[in-house]
């Protein structure tokens, strides 16, 4: 895509007009742009005065959010999209000489830490060796974190994937939009988000929760949210999905 973002060549405006095509034809709404930094907003123009790239990019980009192809991800962190690199699980737990190669794109930096990819969605390649019990694990923890992320064999388009995948990602989808403000609790037990419309309640241990005063408290299981009977305290259980809301 570098040359679809410099200014003085016809590539830019074929590209999006290519794009915009697939967008009225087939309802295309998602771009990934690879390598956003070195190739797309780091290269600079010496036939227009060394004009940097970042500005164009930019520029492009917001043409392709102007005709409905809203969501945008890129390879790096940066403001013009949300975050979808590649992280790697090379040798599950013992990062020898491989450290230095792999630097922060370690899954082994973010094990159990899962707070740090909070508005990313990465795509993680899981170590072989790594249980399906560690895949559910890892993936709730993301979406407590208000990260969606791609997990290697459990999340592929063709094939089957495990129950809890698909429970875990309906149940973020119910109670996303309370997802505003994250808070972490002490000690890993889980994650709170909140909002003026209520909150949701992710956990990953067994805790007493205070509730707030008149609180609805749902079990969102998979799509479906459960009432929950309670005397101002939620007895929380590991690994589920609680929405709490005001039932005045």
């Amino acid at each position: 895509m570098t040359e679809a973002e410099a200014p003085c060549t016809p590539a830019r405006q074929w590209v999006f007009d290519d794009l915009r095509r697939w967008k009225e034809a087939g309802g295309l709404d998602y771009v990934w742009f690879d390598s956003l930094g070195n190739l797309g907003l780091l290269p600079i123009d010496y036939a227009q005065d060394m004009t940097p790239n970042t500005f164009a990019i930019a520029e492009f980009i917001a043409d392709l959010q102007s005709i409905g192809i809203a969501n945008i991800a890129v390879e790096g962190m940066s403001p013009l999209g949300m975050s979808s690199a590649h992280v790697f699980d090379p040798n599950c737990g013992d990062l020898g000489d491989v450290q230095g190669i792999v630097g922060q794109n370690s899954w082994e930096w973010h094990l159990g830490n899962e707070d740090l990819f909070c508005d990313q969605a990465p795509r993680i390649d899981l170590h072989a060796g790594r249980s399906e019990e560690e895949a559910r694990q890892i993936f709730f923890r993301c979406l407590a974190n208000r990260c969606v992320p791609a997990l290697g064999k459990y999340s592929q388009v063709f094939g089957p994937t495990p129950a809890w995948f698909k429970e875990y990602l309906d149940a973020y989808l119910v109670v996303e939009t309370l997802m505003e403000s994250r808070r972490l609790l002490p000690d890993k037990q889980g994650v709170l988000w909140t909002s003026r419309a209520g909150q949701a309640l992710f956990t990953l241990k067994s805790f007493r929760f205070a509730l707030p005063r008149r609180a609805c408290v749902e079990q969102v299981c998979g799509g479906k949210p459960q009432n929950l009977m309670h005397d101002g305290i939620l007895a929380a259980q590991p690994w589920r999905v609680y929405r709490i809301t005001n039932s005045s």
